[in-house]
């Protein structure tokens, strides 16, 4: 989860440049994190989900505001390079998250 949270920095770099598929792809894999495990003892107390569907193991108060943060602070990438605003590629990704 750390390494995630880190990738999505938006002054992460690969070697010595920054990588905007690299960001993009570490926040899309924190969503799925969220989907998959859950977040919270309660994330799914709904009555639609029965007891085996539900997660064993859910993401605790302090992984779920590590996962926070990258979100936000990925919603400040405004790093451009040759192709443009490719900041906006993790902007986009936290959004839809």
């Amino acid at each position: 989860l750390d390494c995630l949270c880190n990738a999505a920095s938006p002054n992460m770099l690969v070697g010595k440049e920054g990588d905007a598929e690299t960001r993009k792809n570490a926040i899309i894999s924190l969503v799925q994190v969220c989907k998959t495990v859950g977040v919270g003892e309660n994330a799914y107390d709904d009555d639609v989900l029965n007891a085996s569907s539900a997660p064993v193991v859910c993401l605790n108060r302090e992984q779920i505001m590590k996962v926070f943060g990258a979100l936000l602070r990925s919603m400040t990438d405004y790093n451009t390079d040759r192709r443009g605003d490719v900041g906006s590629w993790s902007r986009i990704a936290a959004m839809k998250g």
